[in-house]
């Protein structure tokens, strides 16, 4: 009989499940868009290894911050039986879940930078791959580009953690170079974001202050953003400008004047709504709101979307708390690349209600409650 840690449950490798969590965010991303059936695979096996986890290690659960979240899926599930429709709540309650699933995992080489660096290589190979060769027919470039951030974020750790900072230096520069060549205008000035606050002094997240302006700021980014792109957008001044800075390193020369009609619409729709869908939201999948905010409002309502905004504050103080404590560059760098996975959804949304499981930013969420608790025990001498 396999024991736990070979199957990924109670224990895992950091570099096993780095890499696993990359290609299936790719392959399942990849299959959205191309075979149902080998889609509905992908979920089904994501699914059940999920709830396998939050079985045996139920014990290592943050219950406090559990029970909401179960709330807002049980919610969407009873939302989706009303509406005919079962198999969406389910799907994609697998954001909200896996980050507690993931923190009751010992990770095994979870302080050694070298666990990440396959993950790394592995991530800008499949970019290539994708850029010089196009082996995957329609992959999405904005899909790419978070696929490369996801992936090539780990890279973080790797130069928080590593005294030689050449190596990570070095991939950083390729890093930064290949997310220019995917076009993905969001990725591309989120990354550039992260990287400077990547370089910044370590003394910098001595103060919890500064960590709650840097995630607080956003958080709310996410909420404003529908309001300052259309007035952007709508003043040519300000227009020109960033269409002309956008075009220095993209392509493309389209979209946010349809982003704010989009935006409009979706405001008219929520507006739409009777009270109890502005509560509770419709509890399943419609279309992409392409923001965080608007996302969860459709899906989770005003009380759902608000108990998990509370949630990524919660990760956020406990990954500033850690840092304070223990000056942990591991638990920086997941920081500031969860940082940037929560900019990326001001304009798009992959964070929550999202069919693809893109595993990745839920893995660091796990890494930061996994090294929490294991500091408390260590203080209880357990």
């Amino acid at each position: 009989m396999l024991k736990k840690n070979k199957l990924l449950i109670s224990k895992a490798r950091m570099m096993s499940i780095s890499v696993i969590g990359i290609l299936y965010a790719f392959y399942y991303s990849y299959s959205y868009g191309v075979s149902y059936n080998l889609f509905m695979l992908f979920t089904l096996g994501i699914t059940l290894y999920m709830y396998l986890i939050l079985l045996f290690n139920f014990k290592r659960v943050n219950i406090t911050y559990f029970f909401p979240i179960i709330f807002v899926v049980f919610i969407s599930i009873i939302n989706g039986i009303f509406r005919g429709n079962t198999i969406d709540p389910i799907i994609i309650s697998h954001s909200l879940i896996l980050p507690f699933v993931l923190s009751s995992i010992e990770y095994e080489g979870i302080d050694n930078y070298k666990m990440y660096i396959p993950c790394c290589l592995i991530t800008i190979g499949i970019v290539i791959i994708q850029l010089y060769f196009s082996v995957y027919d329609n992959f999405n470039s904005n899909t790419l580009g978070f696929i490369l951030y996801m992936g090539g974020s780990f890279s973080f750790l790797w130069f928080k953690s590593s005294r030689n900072k050449v190596w990570p230096m070095l991939y950083l520069v390729v890093f930064l170079i290949l997310m220019f060549k995917t076009d993905c205008r969001n990725a591309m000035v989120v990354t550039i974001a992260t990287l400077l606050l990547l370089v910044l002094s370590d003394k910098v997240f001595y103060k919890i202050n500064n960590f709650r302006i840097i995630y607080i700021s956003a958080l709310i980014f996410t909420i404003i953003t529908p309001i300052l792109i259309s007035f952007i957008f709508n003043n040519p001044i300000l227009s020109k400008f960033i269409n002309e800075f956008i075009g220095y390193f993209s392509n493309k020369s389209y979209g946010m004047d349809l982003r704010i009609g989009y935006y409009s619409m979706i405001l008219t729709k929520l507006e739409s709504f009777n009270i109890l869908e502005k509560m509770f939201g419709m509890g399943i999948n419609t279309g992409s709101g392409h923001n965080l905010w608007f996302q969860g409002l459709f899906v989770y309502g005003y009380i759902g979307t608000i108990i998990i905004y509370i949630y990524y504050i919660k990760i956020f103080e406990t990954a500033s708390r850690l840092y304070i404590k223990t000056k942990d560059p591991i638990v920086l760098g997941c920081f500031i690349a969860l940082v940037g996975n929560i900019l990326l959804q001001c304009v798009d949304e992959y964070l929550i209600c999202n069919p693809t499981c893109v595993v990745i930013p839920f893995l660091m969420m796990g890494m930061i409650n996994s090294k929490a608790q294991i500091y408390k025990k260590n203080l209880k001498g357990e």
